[in-house]
């Protein structure tokens, strides 16, 4: 069987095609969630079953096969979802595949985790008798498009410069945007098309403002400005791997300027905005930002990002001292 998109998924698994398992794998943890929740509730629906989940870090895989292999108690099927795959060892590994020799007609198995080498015995047997998932996050210039049709996905529409508003600000989230996507639909309420207004009215001051105001400050490479912009979204309790997400988001738009820029000195602010994947209302700001570093320290503070965004996640370091002194290696430079 295939490896398949999203999109191919929901409309294999729409047309009622469910696959004896499934491997959902990747680093946009929204797409696996959707993959996971899809396939479960299609399946529960259909056969009037069950769902069991377990953690591949602390479960037992004879509990496991023994639920594939079981007969339902109610329905007729059963779904068995296990996370967290890397942690599985070498005998657990073995048992599923010698279960994905011979699978369950009455259980579907759902194999979730964040990677997954294609060259593996398990990855090997998986698609050969279920279907694999790999679910990447999208790059910022496909972010338009994954609005439109998440908007017409739920029933309405969304006029092209909305769309590219919505992504200028809140950027290649899909869980964020589809939040915000529902939130517009509940304020347009009975009208089918969301516009530009209905996008400013919904997204919070937070987002459009406070943020924007702490890159703005980093593209102007004021210091003390900026400071005072983080200082307003940490009050405001806004989360730090957002902050930290939007920050690496504005300087990978800087060095895509940056790059165009070098190239050709002759691009248009339009042309420019076209290239990055931005609002042409926005170019403006991302080409004076993007001349005020060069190519190779906005490669740096990317790295500076990366770094920031690791001890973050360790808590190691508190995480208001963690961005403030990422801020200020942006700015000035790491010392």
């Amino acid at each position: 069987m295939p490896r398949l998109s999203f999109t191919d998924l929901k409309r294999s698994i729409s047309k009622g095609d469910i696959a004896p398992v499934y491997l959902i794998y990747g680093d946009e943890k929204f797409l696996v969630d959707e993959s996971v929740l899809k396939i479960c509730s299609v399946y529960a629906a259909e056969t009037k079953g069950e769902i069991y989940r377990y953690s591949a870090k602390d479960a037992s895989i004879v509990d496991v096969i023994a639920d594939l292999n079981t007969l339902p108690m109610w329905g007729r099927g059963k779904a068995v979802v296990v996370s967290e795959i890397e942690a599985l060892k070498s005998e657990a590994l073995h048992e599923i595949e010698k279960y994905l020799d011979s699978p369950s007609p009455t259980s579907v198995l759902v194999l979730v985790g964040e990677k997954c080498d294609g060259r593996t015995s398990l990855y090997k047997k998986v698609l050969k008798s279920g279907v694999v998932i790999e679910a990447k996050k999208i790059y910022d210039d496909a972010v338009p498009s994954w609005i439109n049709a998440e908007c017409k996905r739920r029933g309405v529409s969304i006029s092209q410069d909305a769309a590219n508003y919505m992504a200028e600000l809140i950027g290649a989230d899909l869980a964020l945007l589809s939040d915000a996507i529902e939130k517009t639909i509940l304020y347009v309420h009975d009208r089918k098309m969301i516009n530009v207004d209905d996008v400013d009215a919904v997204i919070s001051d937070i987002s459009r403002h406070s943020i924007f105001h702490l890159t703005s400050a980093i593209g102007k490479r004021d210091l003390v400005l900026a400071k005072k912009e983080l200082t307003n979204l940490m009050r405001q309790s806004e989360l730090p791997v957002i902050i930290i997400a939007m920050l690496a988001r504005y300087i990978r738009l800087l060095l895509k300027t940056r790059e165009a820029i070098e190239r050709d000195r002759f691009l248009s602010p339009r042309q420019i905005a076209t290239e990055i994947g931005v609002n042409p209302y926005f170019a403006s700001e991302y080409i004076d930002g993007a001349k005020r570093f060069t190519k190779e320290e906005l490669k740096r503070r990317l790295s500076l990002i990366h770094e920031a965004d690791v001890v973050l996640k360790s808590g190691a370091r508190p995480k208001k001292i963690v961005l403030s002194k990422l801020v200020s290696d942006i700015i000035l430079g790491a010392r």
